[in-house]
């Protein structure tokens, strides 16, 4: 069965969660299912969605060696690996939208839950 994963607004309180639909089931899905009071906006919940993701994948590095943050040009003895990607940020530049910049939701995805097709509709995720 097919799965798709998309930002939903909710008919009764109009507000936005994270959701997968399997058949007739839509359910939210990540930080959403989770006492989540829900989004203004579909854009929020997709944040919202994807700093679950990239939480739950980055590792923080902090060394004596100090370089330059990608964002800013400061000094930084910080570094977030994310997979195979290792970024150069300070501290104030390792939020969810500075992240996401670098890494693809997609492949995010993907690595949660299998290998989606992109549609208009959402991300489709098959068995």
């Amino acid at each position: 069965m097919r799965r798709y994963f998309a930002p939903r607004q909710h008919m009764v309180t109009g507000k936005w969660h994270f959701t997968v639909q399997e058949g007739d089931m839509v359910r939210p899905v990540g930080p959403c299912a989770d006492d989540c009071p829900g989004h203004d906006t579909g854009d929020d919940a997709i944040l919202h969605y994807a700093g679950h993701l990239i939480d739950e994948r980055k590792t923080v590095i902090r060394d004596g060696n100090f370089v330059t943050c990608l964002i800013c040009g400061g000094k930084t003895n910080r570094r977030v690996r994310i997979g195979n990607k290792e970024l150069h940020l300070c501290q104030d530049h390792m939020d969810t939208k500075t992240l996401l910049r670098f890494v693809d939701l997609g492949t995010l995805m993907r690595e949660e839950h299998g290998a989606p097709e992109e549609k208009a509709s959402g991300l489709i995720i098959t068995p």
